[in-house]
């Protein structure tokens, strides 16, 4: 198995940056759908857009909150690889190189 630090590292900016996209749609769904509540005068159907908007905010803004986790979490491990493999370079230098 081979692991590419930098490809984590990239891997992790990529997803990061998908937590303010989600958290916009979030934002703007709920909203849409509120202002769909608020505009359909029929109470029922007010109130079911009222449940569609608050879930769907939930739902994106848990997702927003798990890719953050992710994204964190791959960047910490390039940079546990990265310092790793110096490490074992240091060492094998060291040690008068491989034998």
């Amino acid at each position: 198995m081979s692991v590419h630090p930098g490809e984590l590292d990239a891997a992790s900016g990529r997803i990061l940056g998908l937590v303010n996209t989600a958290q916009t749609t979030a934002t703007g769904a709920g909203q849409a759908l509120a202002q769909m509540a608020g505009a359909a005068g029929l109470p029922d159907l007010a109130g079911l857009l009222a449940q569609v908007s608050d879930a769907a905010t939930k739902s994106m803004l848990d997702t927003a909150a798990l890719l953050g986790f992710v994204g964190q979490n791959l960047k910490q491990t390039a940079s546990d690889y990265d310092k790793t493999e110096q490490s074992n370079a240091t060492t094998i230098t060291r040690a008068g190189g491989p034998r």
